[in-house]
C-alpha cells in the first residue's frame, strides 16, 4: 500500500498510533485510582472483566500486572501468595486496577505500565523468575527459586488444624486435607494428575496405606513426619520457598528449607539446602 498522502485527492490512510496514547494515557488512568486492601471483600465486589492493576506492598508499588482471566481470580491468586509467607504479611497488600477492553489490549497495556513504573523504580516484584503466582512445575523444584522467594519462604513452622483428624485416613485423602489446610499457595504431591509417568506410578504406594493426623492445632511438621512415616521407604516430603513437594524420590535439593525422608533406617529430617543465604529466613 502506498504511504499516507501519496493516493489519490479522494482517498488515504489512517493509522491512529495506539502505544503512544497509551503510554501517555494509561498510567494517569491508574494514578487516580484509590488502592485498597487486598482482602476478600474488595476483590469479591469486582467484575467479570479482565485487566490491568497495581499491586503495593506497606503503601508502596511493588508490581504491575495483566489477568488473563478475570481480575477477580487473578488477584485472588496474588492474595493466596501473599499468605502464609515469612518476611511479609498480607494485611500490608492493597491494589487498584483497570478494566480493558479487546482494543486495549492488543496493544499490550501491561507492557506499557511495567515499563513506566520500572523505570521511576515502583515495580521491584515485576522479575523474570518471582513474584507472579505461578507453580514452577516438578521439573523446575531444583533450580533457583527467585529471590521473592527466598526473602519470603513458606512459613512451614505454622500450627494447622486438619479437618476430619484424630482417625484413620488414606494417604492421598490426608494430603488433600493438608492441602486444603496450610495458609500457603503451593503444596504438590504425587497424583493421578502428575505429568510424570513415574510420579503417577507412584501412587500406587498410597493403596492400602493410612495416616491418622491428630486433632487440633498441630505443627505443619508434625503432620509432615506422620505422612512420612506412613509411606514407605523411598518417599521424601521437602519444603521449599515457594511450599511443599511430596514424590517418591531422594533428592538433597539446593533451596530445602526443611523435611522429611523416609529411608530404609526409618523417617530423618531432610538438611537445610546449601545454596540458602544464611541471611533467609528459616
Amino acid at each position: 500500500m502506498d504511504e499516507r498522502g501519496r493516493l489519490v485527492p479522494h482517498a488515504d490512510v489512517f493509522a491512529i498510533d495506539l502505544y503512544a496514547a497509551l503510554l501517555e494515557q494509561l498510567p494517569g488512568a491508574l494514578d487516580l485510582l484509590t488502592p485498597v486492601s487486598l482482602n476478600d471483600a474488595n476483590i469479591a465486589v469486582l467484575g467479570s472483566e479482565h485487566g490491568v492493576y497495581q499491586l503495593f506492598h506497606a503503601g508502596e508499588s511493588v508490581y504491575l500486572g495483566k489477568s488473563q482471566g478475570t481480575l477477580r481470580e487473578r488477584l485472588r491468586q496474588h492474595r493466596r501468595r501473599c499468605m502464609g509467607r515469612l518476611g511479609i504479611d498480607v494485611a500490608d497488600m492493597s491494589f487498584r486496577c483497570l478494566y480493558v477492553d479487546k482494543f486495549v489490549d492488543a496493544a499490550a497495556p501491561e507492557a506499557i505500565l511495567i515499563r513506566r513504573y520500572r523505570k521511576a523504580g515502583l515495580a521491584p516484584w515485576n522479575l523474570a523468575v518471582g513474584f507472579a503466582p505461578k507453580d514452577t512445575g516438578r521439573e523446575r523444584g531444583s533450580g533457583a527459586p527467585g529471590r521473592w522467594f527466598i526473602d519470603r519462604p513458606v512459613n512451614h513452622i505454622v500450627s494447622v488444624r486438619i479437618s476430619d483428624a484424630g482417625r484413620p485416613t488414606p494417604i492421598d485423602r490426608a494430603l488433600a486435607r493438608l492441602k486444603a489446610a496450610v495458609p500457603f499457595d503451593l503444596f504438590r504431591y504425587a497424583s493421578n494428575r502428575s505429568r510424570r509417568a513415574e510420579d503417577r506410578a507412584s501412587v500406587a504406594d498410597y493403596k492400602g496405606r493410612e495416616v491418622q493426623l491428630p486433632e487440633g492445632e498441630v505443627s505443619l511438621m508434625s503432620h509432615l513426619r506422620l505422612v512420612a512415616e506412613a509411606l514407605p521407604p523411598g518417599w521424601q516430603i521437602t519444603v521449599l520457598p515457594q511450599g511443599v513437594i511430596v514424590y517418591r524420590e531422594s533428592v538433597d535439593y539446593s533451596y530445602t528449607l526443611a523435611g522429611w525422608r523416609h529411608g530404609e533406617g526409618g523417617v530423618v529430617a531432610l538438611p537445610r539446602g546449601k545454596a540458602l543465604p544464611s541471611t533467609a529466613p528459616s
